[in-house]
């Protein structure tokens, strides 16, 4: 079965269409070819610029992974779109540093002209190849803004900023504002050889995820969340989880092919493999919001209790629920404690986004008034009088904006930080804004009653 394809999405298609679906989907976006990151790291032909990427980050180093000597594919990640480890044994070596420049001479550009299909790609397993993989090149960006330019990052520039229905996301807008260090975030850059793959895993945490392909091709197969007792009974037994040996004979799967530009939403809970069939450089994101919040629940309360099973010969210590939450900080970055900080703050930036509406419709209101009033004073003005009433009712670009300006130097206010973050609007007309936020609120609050009844 091959996934669905959309040309065109706004916010309310992409929830009732995939969000809510659960459904994977490629997303044809020409309008992102205005990006500075295709501009920059994507030739002509649609394939990776290999002196544009080490023009821009040449001297910026990165995890490269390596396969280990029995196996073929690269070594699952603690997180990341293609890499996540949930449910997933390690059977790789681990990672090692390197320049990104040294990645491009070494590694992609002796295969720059290998373009694989398909069907040679799910073939037998293929030789290892190195992966440049869970780079966290946007929040490395972002922070470099912040100081003088380094050789390290000479451009301070946006290289892409995704589409708003892509934008509604408690799980980067949270870490933004707890950041314990330079790497604490979900998005990723990733940058692979022709050959290169990810094996068969689910997304940590029941996480979305979406990830553009700036450069290359790329074959994704998915496994709808009905399958995955079959899978992890195979996987038992499987050794290295490449799906190509897997008996397809009673598996249903969903096969998409992914081309330079296009986006592809991975739903939460469907186990995949990932494969790149040219050098191929993506941009990916891990997510999640008030649609998939309890199913991120229900995983972290399984993940909380393996870490107390593994930890179970220190039971008798003080600090054995320490012990515990700090292995599941390690397997997936983060505790308990961080669940409970990310709900609230994100019924916080709710109801500033509600706040926000309150205000443009009473002003809107205003100007309303003041408009009939000038209309009442003179009729030949009905042409101005239409034209500031459009102006105000412009709902796409000022939803949650509204009240980010003012905060921009309130770094110690972890609502006005998070603001500044989740600078997601949801492209509704204003009409609909409260009932939105009700929904958030009203999911917010039952996940928080789930999760400290769990607690206590």
């Amino acid at each position: 079965m091959d996934a669905e394809v959309s040309t065109s999405l706004d916010f309310d298609g992409f929830v009732h269409r995939y969000l809510m679906r659960n459904r994977p989907v490629r997303i044809e976006m020409p309008e992102l070819n205005t990006w500075p990151a295709l501009q920059t790291w994507r030739t002509l032909e649609g394939l990776v610029d290999l002196d544009g990427v080490c023009a821009t980050s040449g001297n910026c180093t990165a995890p490269v992974l390596n396969s280990s000597g029995d196996s073929s594919g690269d070594a699952p990640a603690a997180h990341g779109s293609e890499t996540s480890t949930q449910q997933q044994p390690r059977h790789f070596m681990g990672y090692r540093e390197i320049s990104v420049k040294s990645f491009c001479n070494t590694v992609l550009r002796p295969l720059q002209h290998v373009h694989l299909t398909a069907a040679e790609a799910w073939k037998a397993p293929s030789p290892p190849r190195p992966y440049l993989k869970d780079w966290h090149f946007q929040l490395n960006n972002e922070l470099s803004q912040s100081s003088p330019p380094s050789a390290l990052l000479p451009c301070h520039t946006t290289f892409y900023k995704p589409p708003s229905y892509l934008l509604y996301d408690w799980l980067n807008a949270y870490c933004a504002v707890r950041r314990r260090s330079s790497d604490d975030d979900y998005r990723f850059a990733y940058l692979g050889p022709a050959g290169s793959w990810t094996p068969l895993h689910c997304d940590v945490l029941g996480s979305y995820s979406w990830s553009l392909n700036v450069a290359g091709r790329k074959l994704w197969r998915f496994y709808p969340p009905s399958e995955t007792p079959k899978l992890l009974a195979w996987m038992d037994t499987a050794g290295t989880p490449d799906a190509r040996s897997l008996d397809h004979s009673d598996v249903d799967f969903v096969d998409l092919e992914q081309g330079s530009g296009d986006v592809v939403f991975v739903p939460s809970g469907w186990y995949h493999q990932v494969h790149n069939l040219t050098n191929t450089l993506s941009l990916n994101h891990n997510w999640l919001n008030a649609y998939n919040i309890h199913a991120v629940i229900h995983l972290i309360k399984q993940d909380f209790e393996e870490a107390k099973k593994e930890l179970a010969d220190l039971a008798h210590l003080q600090e054995y629920p320490a012990l515990c939450q700090g292995l599941l900080r390690a397997n997936c970055s983060l505790d308990m404690l961080d669940v409970y900080l990310m709900l609230t703050l994100a019924a916080a930036v709710a109801v500033d986004r509600l706040m926000a509406w309150q205000e443009r419709t009473q002003r809107n209101d205003d100007d309303d008034d003041d408009d009939d009033d000038d209309d009442d004073d003179d009729d030949d003005d009905d042409d101005d009088v239409n034209c500031d009433s459009s102006d105000s009712n412009i709902s796409d670009s000022n939803i949650s904006d509204s009240n980010i300006s003012d905060s921009n130097n309130s770094n110690d206010n972890g609502r006005s930080v998070a603001s500044q973050v989740l600078s997601f609007h949801p492209a509704l007309h204003d009409v609909h804004m409260p009932s939105f936020v009700h929904m958030e609120l009203t999911t917010i609050q039952s996940a928080l009653r789930a999760f400290l009844v769990y607690c206590k």
